[in-house]
C-alpha cells in the first residue's frame, strides 16, 4: 500500500446526495478523484492532485469547486517551488 493509498483510506469519504435515479458511475468517479486529489494535496504531491482534479472536471465540467481545487493546488505548488528555489 502506498502512502497515497493510506491517506485516501483515512480521508473522509465524500457522499453523493440521495437521488431518485440510480447512481451515476461517472459521478462516483468524480468523487473518487476528489478524494484522491485531496489525499495528494495532504502529501504535497501537487502535480498528482492537479491531474486528479482535472480528470474529475473533465467528467463534470460544470463543477466550479473542481476549478477552485485546481487553483488551490497550483498555488500550493507555486508556493513550494518559490520556497525551494
Amino acid at each position: 500500500m502506498t502512502a497515497a493509498d493510506s491517506t485516501i483510506n483515512k480521508t473522509t469519504r465524500l457522499s453523493a446526495t440521495p437521488e431518485t435515479n440510480p447512481p451515476d458511475p461517472g459521478h462516483a468517479r468524480v468523487l473518487d478523484g476528489i478524494r484522491r486529489g485531496e489525499a495528494y494535496m495532504q502529501l504535497g504531491q501537487y502535480d498528482n492532485a492537479i491531474r486528479e482534479f482535472q480528470t474529475a472536471l473533465h467528467l463534470e465540467p460544470a463543477r466550479s469547486d473542481l476549478r477552485d481545487r485546481i487553483k488551490r493546488a497550483l498555488k500550493a505548488k507555486a508556493a513550494e517551488e518559490s520556497i525551494l528555489s
